[in-house]
């Protein structure tokens, strides 16, 4: 039987992280689920991820930072980076 395949979540929105951290568990993954920018790095360290799923607008540090931080340390980890806009000039 394989592992199931890691997620570190990283989303400050408490109502939208938790809905997607159950979809993702009931489709058999293992969910990290961060809420702060700030706590992203030491998190990967521990949690030793399969892929992060970033969201942009964080407190402390964006997304985007974050995953520049993240390719640092870890080159090989898979990152997808998930805008939340709802303005047209955001798009």
């Amino acid at each position: 039987m394989s592992e199931k395949t890691k997620i570190l979540y990283v989303e400050d929105e408490v109502l939208l992280g938790k809905i997607v951290k159950e979809s993702l568990e009931s489709r058999n993954y293992n969910v990290y689920h961060v809420m702060d920018g700030a706590k992203v790095l030491d998190a990967c360290a521990t949690y030793a991820p399969t892929i992060c799923i970033l969201d942009v607008m964080l407190p402390h540090v964006d997304g985007f930072e974050l995953g520049k931080r993240l390719r640092q340390r870890h080159p090989q980890l898979p990152l997808i980076f998930l805008p939340a806009t709802t303005q047209p000039q955001d798009t």
